[in-house]
């Protein structure tokens, strides 16, 4: 089935006053759908894969790399028709928010947030649907 990450944080637990987490999404040939290749990237500021080495999601949807000395970039890809600008931004911040800890945020594209809330709110379709066949299910 799926992952589920449940955080186990301190009261204490705080994100950081200025942005530690950066993301971003693109498309190459959005107006060919079918030829269209999309990816996503998440940074986060700090990280050091040797202390907080990638999740189990973060390791199976993602390749991470050490920027040395400064943090870790995850990136990803969303192939075909179901790539366009809005998705790739909604996954970068989905694949952001896996990682366990209080997070600040820094994103660039406010319907791709909007996106990303409807979902988690259960906002999209009719709960009767097949994640499949709700809008960004697949996300």
């Amino acid at each position: 089935m799926g992952t589920y990450l449940t955080p186990q944080l301190s009261a204490s637990c705080r994100p950081d006053k200025q942005p530690d987490t950066y993301t971003d999404g693109s498309v190459r040939n959005p107006a060919h759908p079918f030829c269209a290749s999309g990816t996503f990237a998440v940074y986060h500021r700090g990280r050091n894969l040797r202390d907080e080495p990638p999740n189990e999601v973060e390791s199976t949807i993602s390749r991470s790399e050490q920027d040395i000395g400064h943090g870790t970039t995850h990136l990803s890809n969303l192939q075909g028709h179901m790539a366009s600008s809005n998705r790739t931004e909604a996954a970068g911040v989905l694949l952001a928010l896996v990682r366990p800890r209080p997070l600040h945020l820094a994103v660039d594209n406010a319907l791709a947030v909007k996106t990303l809330r409807s979902i988690l709110l259960g906002q999209s379709r009719p709960a009767t649907r097949p994640w499949a066949m709700r809008d960004n299910g697949d996300i």
